[in-house]
């Protein structure tokens, strides 16, 4: 829209079927522009001749909330966009345009609990089934770098109270992406995988004042892996093993 207005109504409903346990529904549309400042893959800018994205979104779904024990969340979504920038290879070139509708629709699952006083858990589940819906070129397509399966588990051990009062706490847990399609017209998919990360916390003072010590490991295991590609030529590495530590002291 090179006028620079748009009309994005939004709109929500809650059903408070007990303290516990709540429905809701929404109805959300969106708009955003294709076109770039910063050069893509390749030096390609985008000007306002790539028509803006537009989509209109329904999502049903539950929350249940019980108060130092579990919260969960379950929704279903129906997604359909139009406009969505996807890019193909033509010799050592990568070219950009628009599909003409695209449909995504799935299931979001979403759990944390208390399962001791040492135990937490968090975990999440994505289905997602994405496709090119209406286009000349791409119907029929899955929609570039979108997983069907996608989720993550996480636990986390709180040791307490321990030397002097010091506190310390451990955590690990995984992220899982799946299969996706690498360009429009499907030719190549990245492959799945697996990254592991983690975490410890320890809870001390100095001098009288708090002070908090957290060691982060992301991707444990140092694992090759690819989470986006813009096409054969244009692939994006996942980060490759991170160590860091920080300290928060509060006075």
């Amino acid at each position: 829209d090179t006028n620079g207005v748009k009309w994005i109504p939004r709109a929500g409903l809650v059903y408070q079927y007990s303290d516990e346990l709540s429905f809701y529904g929404s109805y959300t549309e969106s708009f955003k522009p294709n076109s770039s400042i910063a050069p893509l893959t390749g030096g390609v800018v985008l000007d306002s001749a790539i028509a803006p994205e537009q989509a209109k979104s329904w999502e049903l779904g539950a929350k249940l909330d019980i108060p130092g024990r579990i919260t969960a969340s379950a929704a279903l979504f129906d997604i359909k966009k139009r406009n969505v920038l996807v890019s193909t290879t033509v010799g050592d070139d990568t070219l950009y345009s628009t599909a003409g509708q695209v449909s995504s629709r799935g299931l979001e699952l979403d759990v944390s609990g208390q399962l001791s006083e040492q135990w937490s858990l968090i975990g999440s589940y994505a289905y997602t089934d994405a496709e090119v819906t209406k286009d000349a070129t791409y119907q029929g397509m899955r929609l570039q770098n979108v997983a069907k399966n996608s989720g993550s588990l996480s636990a986390v051990y709180d040791f307490g109270n321990i030397v002097g009062g010091d506190k310390l706490r451990v955590g690990a847990g995984a992220r899982y992406v799946g299969e996706r399609a690498g360009d429009a017209l499907n030719d190549f998919d990245l492959p799945s995988y697996t990254v592991a990360d983690a975490f410890a916390t320890y809870d001390t003072q100095l001098e009288g004042q708090k002070l908090k010590v957290q060691l982060n490991v992301k991707n444990l295991f140092d694992r090759v892996y690819y989470t986006s590609a813009a096409s054969r030529m244009f692939v994006s590495m996942g980060d490759a093993r991170q160590v860091s530590v920080s300290t928060t002291l509060e006075f």
